[in-house]
């Protein structure tokens, strides 16, 4: 037997992990950590960094035009509580 999902049940999944990440990190402040990851100096800017990283994945595996990896959006819009 293959183990298979649907595509609804991993977008369903991808939704609620985001929304977990985004309960805990928003209002305890702790995007703002400093973190000892040679190109992240904190937990937000690693965020971008595997959502950048996941964005620019989910591009190839849909056959879409892949961003450069300076032009990925930052992260800033999804951890702030005010952008929702």
């Amino acid at each position: 037997m293959t183990p298979a999902i649907t595509l609804e049940e991993l977008l369903t999944w991808n939704k609620e992990a985001s929304n977990f990440w985004k309960t805990h990190l928003t209002p305890t402040g702790a995007s703002g950590i400093a973190l000892r990851h040679r190109r992240s100096a904190n937990v937000q800017e690693f965020v971008g960094h595997v959502w950048g990283v996941e964005l620019r994945w989910g591009q190839r595996i849909a056959g879409l035009p892949v961003l450069k990896k300076e032009d990925v959006p930052p992260v800033r819009w999804m951890l702030c509580s005010a952008c929702t």
